[in-house]
């Protein structure tokens, strides 16, 4: 019991580091820091390592569902890691959208769609980079 405790403890406290790597990673991207974003990548490429080692420990030991509050935790956790990481995806597409339209402006293909939230009823719809900025 005891050893599964440790596990689901460290499992946690990778989780948590994590969903801090991608609040951070979301700073870097509003900021475009280039240097940031190969520092979190690597961090989290370390962080990704550890909580998988940590999953085949926890098969190993037979702990497959954990119940009661730190189940809980642990659930709430990777959904908020869900939601911060197609968060940050959808931010990366939408600055990739917005420099392909650059790029088709300057050479005279402008058929892109509007960036700058134009015809947005809802401001809660419009792309993320446009609510993030304003």
């Amino acid at each position: 019991m005891e050893k599964k405790n440790g596990v689901l403890e460290k499992k946690l406290s990778g989780l948590e580091t994590l969903k801090n790597l991608l609040e951070e990673e979301k700073n870097c991207l509003i900021n475009s820091d280039m240097e940031g974003l190969r520092r979190l990548s690597r961090e989290k490429e370390k962080v990704l390592k550890r909580l998988y080692g940590l999953e085949m420990e926890s098969q190993k030991a037979g702990i497959d569902d954990v119940p009661g509050e730190l189940g809980s935790k642990l659930d709430t956790l990777k959904l908020e890691i869900r939601l911060r990481a197609e968060e940050n995806q959808r931010f990366v597409n939408e600055m990739l959208e917005f420099i392909g339209g650059l790029i088709d402006v300057i050479t005279g293909k402008d058929h892109s769609p509007s960036f700058y939230g134009k015809g947005v009823k809802d401001a809660d719809s419009g792309p993320l980079i446009y609510r993030t900025q304003v």
